[in-house]
């Protein structure tokens, strides 16, 4: 008789044995050594268990050093148990597909989860994962070394390793847990594809311009050998929109009167009472500009040509005040001369 051995990651056992999840006291107590009476009892965990699935499911529990062994009889209550977790002593533990510290031979990968606050607990992560369809190994919280040595201080970052069976695409770059907005980053993940050239000649993407070996094609009708100035579809568009023909009977139509706001019609209104007074200021001068033209030259026509040329300056009238200058000297000269006498 031949007895098939069962393998602690698998989802059910080759001999038909109930489905079977991992809980570890690490992820309760963290890195420290609990005491005593602080250590996990078979009682509180089958209480914590029966908050989530009905307790007569449960048909195993068992602990191997640190790690618990989780016996249910259907998948239903095993996928509930990784989505949810165990409440234990006011915090949510994350159930474990697989047994972490077996990983016969398994591929894996190391997916990293940065921008979830510390204060928030490392199932939600897990249960994230695991709903998404990956087979979470382990999590655990990435510690902070300096020169060289590792510390206790934690920087923030998660470090899930899944089967890399379970990961059938690569995950996105921003995933939701829970009201948190995370940075997942792992090995193979899709990066952004650059832009690749487009030629502007025979529009081919791969290359450029100066490096185009092709002919020409046409932008408008997409053929080859002429460009889109000398294409005569392009052409007759622009005659048909640039020409107006008269036997059509298209009229143009008028442009659009801009309405008039109380700003505009202010603005229009000084500026008609500008151009108003400027065209009054012209016509009133313009009269007199002509009336002293024709002064001077009807003074020129009136004298008389005595038929040579005389260099002489004309002077002009003698003004009031020359006039009083003159009279100013005259008096002086008689004054100095009664002097004199």
């Amino acid at each position: 008789m031949e007895i098939s051995r069962s393998s602690d990651n698998e989802n059910v056992n080759k001999d038909g044995g109930p489905p079977l999840v991992f809980l570890r006291e690490r992820d309760l107590f963290g890195e420290r050594k609990p005491q005593k009476v602080e250590w996990l009892r078979h009682e509180e965990l089958y209480n914590a268990i029966a908050q989530r699935i009905d307790p007569s499911h449960i048909t195993g529990l068992q602990r191997v050093r640190t790690m618990w062994r989780i016996y249910v009889d259907n998948l239903s209550d095993k996928v509930v148990l990784m989505s949810d977790g165990v409440q234990l002593r006011g915090r949510i533990i994350g159930v474990l597909n697989t047994n972490p510290d077996r990983l016969d031979g398994e591929n894996t990968t190391r997916v990293c989860v940065k921008n979830i606050p510390l204060s928030v607990d490392d199932g939600l992560i897990t249960r994230t994962l695991t709903l998404k369809g990956l087979d979470a190994i382990s999590n655990r919280r990435d510690k902070l070394r300096i020169n060289g040595k590792l510390t206790n201080c934690c920087t923030g970052d998660r470090i899930c390793i899944v089967k890399t069976s379970s990961l059938k695409e690569p995950l996105p770059k921003t995933m939701q847990f829970g009201q948190f907005i995370g940075l997942v980053l792992h090995n193979g993940q899709l990066t952004v594809s650059p832009i690749k050239p487009k030629c502007s000649k025979c529009l081919e993407e791969g290359h450029v311009f100066n490096a185009c070996p092709n002919d020409w094609v046409c932008k408008k009708c997409n053929t080859k050998d002429h460009r889109q100035s000398e294409c005569d579809n392009y052409t007759d568009t622009l005659c048909d929109t640039n020409t107006t023909h008269p036997n059509t009977g298209d009229e143009h139509e008028e442009p659009v009167k801009p309405v008039e706001t109380p700003i505009n019609k202010r603005a229009s209104n000084t500026r008609s009472r500008s151009a108003s007074a400027t065209r009054s200021t012209v016509s009133c001068s313009q009269p007199t500009i002509i009336r002293f033209t024709e002064n001077i030259n009807s003074s020129n026509t009136s004298t008389p040509n005595k038929g040579r040329e005389k260099n002489v300056t004309a002077s002009s009238p003698p003004t009031p005040v020359n006039e009083l200058q003159k009279k100013t000297q005259s008096s002086d000269r008689k004054t100095k001369h009664a002097k004199k006498k």
